[in-house]
């Protein structure tokens, strides 16, 4: 009978137990992704919805968590049922690409656009947002992707107002832009107050039951 290390060898070089290159080589290098390619995604790679294109850069985020699907529910439908009520524009969550510039496409956890900025919207993406929310993930490198490389990012696209929902720190923060493309605190909301929206008059959250999550 053959050995391990045999059948190793018998085996065509690159193959089994090896990464698949051939199909990565299907794709253009790292710092060349255009739009399209991204947008190409859609049909290749199953879970899209995870990777961002961040200056021709491919960002792959981590899956999220059963909280983490729970709290952005429970911040969707507060949104939802006030913009139903008031008929102002459209709240998307969780996959809904937003286009903050050529070569800069993020994914919001929850997406708000006025109805009169939507006109350049596509299947594909928002063009435009007035309002994202970002529920913070645990690990170092995702605490700075959303506390500092989205708030930079969003801040330059001219959205009007951010949303950090951080279960670590049992705190909402809302930010808002300070005249030009940068993010001034709004407020810091801890649990048992509510946060509150400047941009939406009216609209407010308890962070208690924010980060808690709606289970129904």
């Amino acid at each position: 009978m053959p050995t391990t290390a045999q059948r190793r060898a018998a085996q065509p070089s690159g193959r089994r137990g090896t990464p698949a290159y051939g199909l990565a080589q299907c794709f253009p290098l790292q710092g060349h992704w255009s739009e399209s390619d991204y947008l190409a995604l859609d049909a290749a790679i199953e879970n899209q919805r995870q990777i961002e294109l961040v200056n021709g850069y491919l960002e792959f985020l981590p899956m999220p968590t059963r909280m983490h699907e729970r709290i952005v529910k429970f911040l969707f439908v507060a949104l939802f049922e006030f913009n139903r009520a008031r008929n102002l524009g459209e709240v998307f969550f969780s996959g809904r690409k937003s286009r903050l510039w050529e070569g800069e496409m993020r994914l919001p956890d929850i997406l708000f656009a006025f109805s009169a900025h939507q006109d350049a919207d596509t299947e594909e993406y928002a063009a435009a947002a007035d309002l994202v929310m970002e529920v913070v993930s645990g690990s170092p490198k995702d605490r700075k992707r959303d506390l500092l490389e989205k708030r930079a990012n969003y801040a330059k696209a001219g959205i009007a107002e951010y949303w950090i929902v951080d279960p670590g720190l049992k705190q909402i923060k809302v930010l808002t832009l300070n005249g030009g493309k940068s993010y001034k605190v709004y407020g810091v909301f801890s649990k048992g107050q509510k946060a509150a929206s400047k941009l939406l008059k009216g609209f407010e959250v308890d962070v208690t039951d924010a980060l808690a999550g709606l289970k129904q």
